[in-house]
């Protein structure tokens, strides 16, 4: 359930299809044209000792409002914007 401006998207597709998520509403209430969410974290690997040591980048994926289906009026659709640069 979605608190005080906060709208919840249904991720449709992409690296979190299939999860509703709560986001902050525009100002006046709607929900946003574009969210970014941070992908899930890749399954463990096996632990090997290693000198060196390095972290995982920070994975965004951008996802944009699908204005022609809505699951119902409290949760608003999103697909994956597959050319990042559009």
């Amino acid at each position: 359930m979605a608190h005080p401006g906060e709208v919840l998207a249904y991720i449709q597709d992409g690296p979190r299809g299939g999860e509703t998520v709560a986001v902050v509403a525009d100002s006046n209430g709607s929900p946003p044209d574009e969210i970014e969410l941070r992908n899930p974290a890749p399954p463990a690997e096996p632990y090997q000792e290693s000198s060196l040591k390095h972290s995982l980048p920070l994975v965004l994926s951008r996802y944009r409002l699908d204005p022609e289906t809505c699951r119902d009026r409290s949760q608003y659709v999103y697909v994956l914007v597959r050319d990042p640069g559009v």
